[in-house]
């Protein structure tokens, strides 16, 4: 039998502290707040702002990582306002989806490497004929080729 768990990204708070957490966890986001605020080495309770079940959360949480990286502080640590941080992660959750409803998520363990997902993409975009679904395909090129850049 193959269980699969729920995947989350999440934003958190911590009331010693004006930085925000920007990460995933296979566990529910409350559930992961708790285990965070009881570490020993953690100062402060972490509260669950803002979270989102996801079908690739590391991919999401990457995206996210990306797109706020002027505001980056350190590890998944962001100095960043709470309200920013939650509408701007809803509005990268939300298109992500709108582009994965049209055009599966070719990421999802099926291609090992970003440059690889690329060269997928641009034989897809090159043999398709409908302008919207070349579009969205682009959007999504343009996603993977800032990540790629982003992490070299």
């Amino acid at each position: 039998m193959n269980i699969v768990s729920k995947q989350y990204v999440y934003i958190f708070s911590n009331n010693e502290h004006e930085k925000i957490k920007i990460g995933k966890t296979n566990k529910h986001p409350q559930v992961r707040a708790e285990q965070l605020s009881k570490q020993t080495g953690s100062i402060g309770r972490f509260t669950c702002e803002w979270f989102k079940e996801v079908k690739n959360s590391e991919y999401i949480e990457k995206t996210l990582h990306y797109f706020l990286r002027e505001f980056h502080y350190e590890k998944e640590y962001y100095l960043l306002d709470l309200m920013t941080a939650k509408e701007f992660a809803n509005k990268i959750v939300k298109d992500i989806e709108a582009i994965e409803e049209v055009i599966p998520l070719i990421i999802e363990n099926t291609t090992p490497s970003i440059e690889a997902r690329i060269k997928i993409i641009k034989k897809m975009i090159e043999k398709e004929s409908a302008p919207k679904k070349i579009e969205l395909l682009k959007k999504r090129l343009e996603l993977l080729d800032n990540l790629l850049n982003y992490s070299s």
